[in-house]
């Protein structure tokens, strides 16, 4: 046995050698992989919207042809059927819908609507503030018109009123609604999936005369709030209020525009026989704001997670779905951003660390989602926090994390402070 000790030992050091190469190149790929594509769109130029979603309304404009919504409106003859009060009062109907609380939309520019159908449009959820009222400065900057879809708040005629004054080109329509109310709406209609709850009422009404054009083909579900304590603490209807906001009207609103863009692709041929998109068809864009905050456990913003889970992967399985519609789908994870979503609740001591040290900018995190539309990428991970929290899953695994936390959690400050704050009111009923 001994003189086949050293044979033994050769074959392992070797094996050894072979698995620390195979590991090596593994690595490499993994980090070429997911790097590579963040140092490209970090530096990329932002995506030509107007080039990729609207080029046939570039084309007709260009050539003084008959643009899509003039062939629209021939086909069904309505606006050239109507008087011209009838198509005004429509047009200031849908430009200022409001639902609900005091103060007064603001309203677009006031231009021919006819003129307006053949501009290209985009709608933007949680578009008062932050991360949404930023990318409609950069739909603007690119000539697109944009529908803003955000609580009907003090921020929200502020935004408007800077929007004006920065684009005055620009054509704005506002639905000043609750995206966490389900209420239906007055005299709503009961569908087979039941009454259409209120805020959807409003954006249907605002544009139903941009998809009747097809010239709404960019859509953002930006729309979010946080809630932070133990989910217990707090009731359910407010819980499910939050979740009515961040998970259910994206899923509300991205129905119905498929409904309408799968119905415009067979009104206007852009499918073929097979059923695939043409190559000559008009491309569609959903973006989905989630992010990386679920990609390790989130203690005292459970739901928040949850949330952001649920829509990362709706909008992985649905952009296999929507391929042949010609339907580009992107969801962004932000990191840590400065903007409105933190207000009004508990400083954690990681934000405050994040915020110190890698906190983003509203400006920055939506020109990072300019520049990864359009570039065959599904997910884009915006900032160093997104980057490290998901490669912490690939070293360490969630279960055994999230087992470490438990055990630990009497060592984290804000789990003493919440428990703190939990056991009060029942110290006070002793």
């Amino acid at each position: 046995m001994f003189p086949q000790f050293p044979i033994v030992w050769r074959l392992a050091i070797n094996a050894w050698h072979i698995y620390g190469l195979l590991t090596s190149i593994s690595l490499t790929c993994l980090i070429v992989s997911y790097f590579g594509p963040l140092l490209f769109m970090s530096w990329a130029p932002r995506c030509n919207l107007c080039r990729r979603y609207f080029a046939d309304l570039e084309s007709a404009r260009a050539s003084g042809s008959e643009s899509v919504a003039e062939a629209v409106d021939r086909t069904i003859g309505r606006r050239s059927s109507q008087p011209a009060s009838t198509q005004e009062s429509r047009r200031k109907r849908a430009n200022s819908v409001k639902r609900g609380g005091a103060g007064t939309a603001a309203a677009e520019e006031p231009r021919n609507p006819v003129d307006v159908a053949k501009e290209p449009w985009a709608l933007v959820t949680g578009a008062s503030s932050g991360i949404g009222l930023c990318i409609v400065r950069e739909l603007a900057r690119q000539g697109i018109n944009v529908v803003l879809v955000a609580r009907n708040d003090a921020l929200l005629p502020k935004a408007v009123e800077q929007l004006h004054t920065e684009f005055p080109e620009r054509s704005f329509r506002v639905v000043a609604t609750d995206l966490s109310d389900a209420t239906p709406a007055d005299n709503a209609l009961e569908t087979e999936v039941g009454v259409i709850p209120g805020y959807l009422s409003d954006v249907k009404e605002a544009t139903a005369d941009l998809f009747a054009a097809d010239t709404l083909r960019l859509v953002f579900s930006n729309a979010g709030y946080l809630l932070m304590s133990f989910y217990w603490q707090r009731g359910l209807a407010e819980q499910m209020r939050n979740w009515e906001c961040n998970v259910t009207a994206a899923l509300r609103l991205t129905h119905y525009v498929l409904e309408r863009w799968a119905q415009n692709q067979h009104r206007f041929g852009d499918l073929d026989r097979t059923g695939a998109t043409s190559r000559t068809s008009r491309r569609r864009l959903l973006v989905f704001t989630s992010s990386s905050s679920f990609f390790l456990p989130t203690p005292f913003a459970t739901l928040y997670g949850a949330e952001k889970a649920a829509l990362s992967s709706f909008a992985q399985s649905l952009a296999v779905e929507v391929r042949d519609l010609g339907v580009d789908v992107l969801v962004v994870h932000p990191s840590y951003t400065r903007t409105n979503l933190y207000a009004g609740q508990p400083k954690l001591a990681i934000l405050r660390f994040l915020d110190r040290f890698t906190g983003a900018s509203p400006e920055g995190v939506a020109e990072s989602i300019m520049r990864s539309i359009g570039r065959g990428f599904l997910i884009r991970d915006i900032g160093l926090y997104s980057s490290l929290t998901r490669w912490l899953n690939h070293i360490i695994d969630i279960g055994l994390l999230s087992s470490i936390l438990v055990q630990l959690r009497h060592l984290v400050p804000e789990y003493r402070a919440f428990k703190a704050a939990s056991e009060a009111p029942r110290q006070r009923a002793c």
